[in-house]
């Protein structure tokens, strides 16, 4: 049996439903192009300066791991010429898990006082040198702390530089890392300790009828010795804070020693380093928002 076409009309039919089934044939062999992933969103870094009270930070919706990076503060430059400069602060470095929400309380520690203006001692811990010249104060120490706002609530901390002794260029003790650094040593007379991981660092000593210096304690430096004439610098604040410096009475020789850098302290695989930061100290908080 024979069949024909009965007109031209069907021929195109019949050659329209034939590229129709190609074009899908084609689509169905055809994989589908990829779609473009959108770019991860950049992280967010916060910087907090020297004000020298505390401030809080709140942990934005959907973060849940945050860096936070701590600055120490340097002591203060004894009074004097020459002069002991005051010891750098350190650094504390961390990832750190956290709850959305959660309010993280900001500490950032102040420069110790110069000696020519008295030598207060620096926000956070830092202590005042003593004597009249003064030695330098000691610098704060920086630090976060959550559910609470006492030393034990602390969870990163950066310690602060010793202050300067007043005469002989005696200079603080850097401040931690895990220790800080016992200041410079005056004649007849004993630089303050640097703080540990357990306890302060050790006062220095004087001679003559002055104040005598102090040792460091938990998250403050101790004083600065006050033989007449010269002043020991104080100790930096941190975890356990550095001894204050010792001095020589007399006006004639010797020198206020420096002051014992505070130490640091941090949860395992915490990034430490000692005597790195000038001036005041800061902290970073940097984190990557939610897409």
């Amino acid at each position: 049996m024979r069949f024909r076409l009965q007109s031209g009309t069907t021929t195109r039919a019949i050659g329209a439903f034939a590229a129709l089934s190609l074009v899908g044939i084609l689509a169905a062999c055809t994989p589908p192009k990829p779609t473009k992933e959108p770019p991860p969103p950049d992280p967010v870094t916060l910087e907090f300066g020297c004000v020298a009270v505390p401030e809080t930070w709140t942990v934005p919706p959907g973060v849940t791991e945050v860096l936070f990076d701590a600055y120490g503060a340097q002591g203060g430059t004894g009074a004097s010429t020459p002069n002991g400069v005051g010891g750098r602060g350190g650094r504390a470095a961390a990832v750190v898990e956290v709850v959305p929400g959660e309010v993280i309380e900001v500490k950032v520690g102040c420069q110790g006082g110069a000696g020519v203006s008295s030598g207060g001692g620096g926000f956070n811990g830092g202590a005042a040198g003593g004597g009249v010249p003064f030695g330098g104060g000691g610098g704060g120490a920086s630090d976060l702390r959550r559910d609470g706002s006492e030393f034990d609530d602390r969870f990163l901390v950066a310690g602060g530089g010793g202050g300067g002794g007043a005469g002989e260029a005696n200079h603080g003790g850097d401040g931690g890392g895990l220790a800080g650094v016992t200041g410079d040593t005056g004649t007849a007379a004993q630089p303050g300790g640097g703080g540990n991981q357990v306890g302060g660092g050790a006062a220095g000593m004087s001679t003559g009828t002055g104040g005598v210096p102090g040792p460091g304690a938990q998250g403050v430096g101790g004083v600065g010795g006050a033989a007449p004439g010269l002043g020991g610098g104080g100790g930096g604040g941190g975890h356990y804070g550095g001894g204050g410096g010792g001095t020589k009475e007399g006006v004639d020789g010797g020198g206020g020693a420096g002051g014992g850098g505070g130490s640091g302290f941090g949860p395992n695989g915490t990034t430490f380093q000692t005597g790195i930061e000038t001036g005041h100290g800061r902290i970073l908080i940097t984190y990557v928002p939610p897409a």
